[in-house]
């Protein structure tokens, strides 16, 4: 593949970079080199290589999954840096997105951790036109 200054213009372009004369310049001369270093190593006869996916020999070393009780919720609370009807308030990270208290899910612990969820707002998420929804 050779590498001239309408590729490095068509990938700055891709890239949505503005590019100055010298980087143009720049740019040309060191990605024409690295192809020319592929080019290189494609001539090497690795025949005798085998495959490898890492350099280094190793297995998945996992500990054992065992279940252990969790830090206790008022603790893990007062470490928030804002709390509202005992979960943790964040900010929005969807454009034009409010906050909004949602209810907790249905099963989940209340405030309080005992399970129950005091109001009766518990359930499925309001229906909001179908956003997000296939079909």
């Amino acid at each position: 593949m050779a590498i001239d200054r309408a590729t490095v213009d068509y990938v700055a372009r891709l890239s949505r970079l503005a590019l100055s004369e010298a980087e143009r310049e720049a740019f040309t001369r060191q990605l024409r080199e690295i192809v020319d270093y592929f080019a290189r190593l494609q001539t090497l006869d690795l025949s005798a290589v085998p495959p490898t996916a890492h350099v280094h020999e190793g297995t998945n070393l996992f500990r054992e999954d065992i279940p252990r009780p969790s830090l206790p919720r008022d603790e893990v609370l007062a470490a928030a840096p804002e709390v509202e009807e005992g979960f943790f308030v964040v900010p929005a990270v969807l454009e034009g997105a409010v906050h909004e208290a949602a209810p907790p899910p249905r099963g989940a612990a209340g405030p309080d951790g005992s399970g129950e969820v005091a109001d009766e707002t518990a359930g499925p998420p309001p229906d909001r036109g179908g956003e997000g929804r296939a079909g």
